[in-house]
């Protein structure tokens, strides 16, 4: 009976760490996953648009952005919904959170001060992606991994803005 006890146990034990490596590993694949999408050439060109939209008109929101350049609509919200999908997978832990802010921080926290917080929080449309750029905004902010750069990333996106 001990026997059998021990065998149970042992395939038990042996069936949770192997769960746990492979829960790991499937995280981490889709961490860089979410990485090398966010360097593609897609979203590399959309975020080059919407950059350069969005330096052209500081002063404007989101919503009169896309009255005046409907047909860069896809460019913005490309940008924006990669960062929803960011924070969603945060929210359910899809992903290896000990590295989105090594991989993701600066560049969001660019994009939140030159783009999200002055033209997409002020939108009266889209919600749903604004609740998900502030909730990833706090949670890069106040996550002890990200914390101490945090500031600096931020310091040198206003400056960044100042410079437009």
């Amino acid at each position: 009976m001990t026997e059998v006890l021990s065998a149970l146990l042992g395939t038990l034990v042996g069936s949770l760490i192997s769960w746990f490596i492979g829960n790991r590993q499937k995280k981490l694949q889709a961490t860089f996953d979410l990485h090398r999408e966010f360097h593609s050439g897609e979203l590399y060109k959309s975020r080059v648009i919407a950059n350069r939209l969005i330096s052209n008109n500081l002063t404007a929101s989101l919503d009169e952005i896309l009255q005046k350049f409907p047909e860069e609509e896809f460019h913005l919200l490309q940008v924006a919904n990669f960062y929803q999908r960011l924070h969603i997978a945060i929210k359910h832990q899809q992903i290896n959170l000990e590295l989105v802010p090594d991989l993701f921080g600066e560049v969001f926290v660019l994009w939140y001060e030159v783009f999200f917080r002055d033209q997409l929080l002020k939108s009266n449309t889209r919600s749903y992606l604004r609740n998900s750029i502030i909730a990833l905004h706090k949670w890069l902010r106040e996550d002890p991994r990200s914390s101490k750069e945090f500031y600096e990333w931020e310091k040198s996106a206003s400056t960044d803005v100042e410079r437009r």
